[in-house]
């Protein structure tokens, strides 16, 4: 009888022991094999843009575009009236970047000095010739024929590997309801600003 309470006591005493046993195994930490690797990733360079306008033979910034007479008459004085219409020099457009762009031509008015008969310094009821010359970018194809379109309606592309573009021109058409009060007129200061923005045809991912 003593034999078989001891068995009994010893038994429990086991079982006990052995689920302590369970209980601190539980709340311990296991270690696992680990391992790590990494990559590097290749240098990021930001493109650039860049645009230019230069001559239509050179390579050379064009400070000034002129107004010019057509074949035959360029010793005869440059003088607008109505239904006149001239075209400037060829100029090109320059990508000096390495990304596509488009670009706009805009006439900036901001420094201009209008309105001013020829000789004063008295302005004419505030009349400005840019209120009756209107203004388009021209391209010329092969056989001499001329594409316009208005200046503020022009958008021009040019492609990342492609340095320059075709010539252009700027034609100034002095509208036919111009009217006596436009007579004597001057107007100085016009500059012509290009405004280049990327152009969406790389294939990024």
């Amino acid at each position: 009888m003593t034999s078989s309470k001891s068995t009994k006591r010893a038994l429990i005493s086991s079982t006990l022991a052995l689920l302590m046993c369970v209980a601190m195994l539980i709340g311990t930490t296991f270690a696992w094999f680990t391992d790590t690797a990494s990559t590097g990733v290749n240098k990021i360079v930001s493109g650039n843009l860049k645009v230019d306008i230069i001559g239509a033979d050179s390579e050379d910034h064009v400070d000034t575009l002129k107004f010019t007479k057509a074949a035959g008459a360029e010793n005869e004085e440059l003088l607008w009236e109505p239904g006149s219409r001239y075209l400037t020099e060829g100029f090109r457009i320059a990508n000096k970047g390495n990304l596509a762009l488009k670009w706009k031509a805009e006439i900036n008015k901001d420094n201009i000095t209008d309105g001013k008969v020829e000789g004063s310094t008295i302005a004419k009821d505030g009349k400005s010739l840019l209120d009756v010359i209107d203004f388009y970018v021209v391209t010329k194809a092969a056989d001499g024929t001329e594409t316009a379109v208005a200046i503020e309606n022009f958008t021009g592309k040019l492609a990342a590997n492609v340095g320059k573009s075709e010539t252009y021109y700027i034609k100034g058409v002095m509208q036919t309801t111009a009217g006596n009060d436009y007579q004597d007129l001057t107007l100085e200061g016009i500059t012509i600003t290009v405004y280049a923005t990327q152009d969406t045809v790389e294939n990024d991912s």
